[in-house]
């Protein structure tokens, strides 16, 4: 019986443990403000983009990624211009 009582005692404190953990790491993401702005993101990448370190088709492919949808339906973007491929 006591065993029984140990192991529940055990699993009982790693839950509040992981709890406690978990609470601690969305206050602190909150608190220090931590996250990204998804906008931001793409921004950056324009900013590349019109600074020439990444051609129009990896910007393309960065934006589909990200948004889930084709930059040529995005209005603020152009889809046209020369698509080379580039190796690594």
């Amino acid at each position: 019986m006591q065993t029984v009582q140990a192991v529940v005692l055990v699993l009982v404190l790693c839950v509040l443990i992981a709890a406690t953990f978990y609470v601690m790491a969305r206050y602190r993401d909150y608190a220090a403000k931590d996250w990204r702005d998804p906008e931001s993101g793409v921004a950056n990448f324009a900013d590349l983009l019109a600074q020439g370190y990444i051609t129009e088709e990896e910007y393309r492919k960065i934006v589909s990624t990200s948004h889930g949808d084709s930059i040529a339906d995005r209005p603020d973007h152009s889809a046209s211009g020369p698509r080379t491929e580039r190796s690594s």
